[in-house]
């Protein structure tokens, strides 16, 4: 799958335009941390996960408000591609 970054675009400003017209400016978020999954098995849908652990949103939320300050962002990028390389590699097998 591939989505175009003015797609991308056009869907988030009609998302956010939606909750500003319905009188939401912000959100709330009632749980904050969920499971992850290893990403040996995060898109193998045809073998449960045997690792788990737990992510967090507030984390994951100061990460991408701090995305271009510096250092976070380089291991956030890093982390990311990581995760593209190993679907790519996983297609490509």
């Amino acid at each position: 799958m591939q989505v175009s970054t003015s797609d991308l675009r056009a869907l988030t400003e009609q998302l956010i335009s939606h909750l500003e017209k319905k009188g939401y400016h912000s959100i709330e978020v009632s749980s904050d941390y969920y499971w992850n999954i290893a990403q040996e098995s995060r898109y193998d849908p045809y073998q449960e996960p045997l690792e788990l652990d737990l992510g967090q949103l507030t984390d994951d939320w100061a990460e991408l408000q701090n995305t271009y300050s510096g250092g976070i962002y380089s291991n956030w990028r890093n982390e990311r591609k990581e995760n593209r390389a190993y679907i790519y590699k996983t297609w490509e097998s």
